[in-house]
């Protein structure tokens, strides 16, 4: 069965990929936990960002519904690109859930002129995207999922263009561990008036091991492999998770990928809370100093019920 939904993820992304992209931070961790994993958030455990990293995990969630904010300072060493979002999932009865996600990404102000070369102003590019998500338990150790996203994005006050991708996620299940599997940014192209970008179509692998240290402890293990087909670009990423009586998360990862060709390789740590339903999450990246990633901040608000 799993043999057949790797192959099936295979086909989809190849069928899709091209050489050229756009809206590269597609490619990227979008919410705290993941990123202080590493960029390991493919076999997680559901949460309120399963959305961005495996929609299918949510149907396996003990939790009713959970929403989150996010805010995340991504590479202030150059672009300094702020995405401000919010996303989620709630469950319809034990088999069934949806997830959804917005997000808004901001960039730098930049001049403008005019044809003659005269300054005009300045501009501030900024992308949006929303999207929305099914899982379904198929069988008692096996999920899967469709996203469905619609992507707007404006680099110019004259330069727009408009996306539609998909994103299928499985996930198995067992009391140990989770293995998940995830197609992503399967879509349109788009085209500002200069020619088509497709978007950062890439497939990634996840492997997650729990195992309880005491009564009210346990640490989670997880590795992570992708391979971002735009840019024959490979990825990896480790990340260790310990939980303190339901209440505290320390997390630790590190995350290998080339510069030119995918998300820059980094280490990173965060810490996590969760009191009476409301989740706090935090990470940072340490990269080179050459490194735009450098220094990316992350944080999360949110809530499950």
């Amino acid at each position: 069965m799993m043999k057949k939904v790797f192959s099936l993820l295979v086909m989809l992304t190849v069928f899709i990929s091209s050489n050229a992209q756009s809206v590269s931070y597609l490619g990227y961790s979008h919410d705290a936990r993941s990123i202080a994993l590493g960029g390991s958030g493919v076999a997680t455990s559901a949460d309120a960002y399963s959305f961005f990293n495996n929609t299918s995990a949510t149907a396996f969630s003990d939790s009713k519904a959970a929403i989150a904010a996010l805010y995340t300072k991504w590479m202030p060493g150059s672009t300094d690109l702020t995405m401000i979002g919010g996303s989620g999932f709630f469950k319809l009865g034990n088999s069934f859930s949806v997830t959804f996600a917005g997000r808004q990404i901001q960039y730098d102000e930049v001049p403008t002129s005019d044809e003659n070369g005269l300054s005009t102003g300045i501009f501030k590019p900024s992308d949006f995207i929303a999207g929305l998500g099914v899982a379904y338990k198929i069988t008692g150790n096996i999920s899967a999922s469709v996203n469905v996203n619609m992507i707007s994005s404006k680099i110019d006050e004259e330069a727009s263009a408009n996306a539609f991708s998909g994103d299928l996620g499985f996930t198995y299940s067992t009391d140990k561990f989770n293995i998940g599997l995830k197609a992503a940014n399967l879509g349109s192209k788009l085209d500002y008036g200069n020619g088509p970008y497709s978007l950062p179509a890439h497939l990634s692998a996840g492997f997650a091991y729990k195992t309880v240290l005491k009564e009210s402890s346990n640490l989670t293990a997880l590795l992570n492999a992708g391979y971002l087909f735009t840019s024959s670009g490979l990825m990896a990423g480790i990340g260790i998770e310990y939980t303190y009586n339901n209440l505290i998360n320390v997390r630790l990862g590190g995350h290998y990928g080339d510069s030119s060709k995918s998300v820059p390789s980094y280490i990173s740590g965060g810490l996590g809370v969760c009191l009476k339903g409301v989740t706090i999450d935090l990470s940072y990246i340490l990269s080179s100093n050459e490194s735009p990633i450098n220094r990316t901040l992350s944080l999360g608000l949110g809530y499950r019920f």
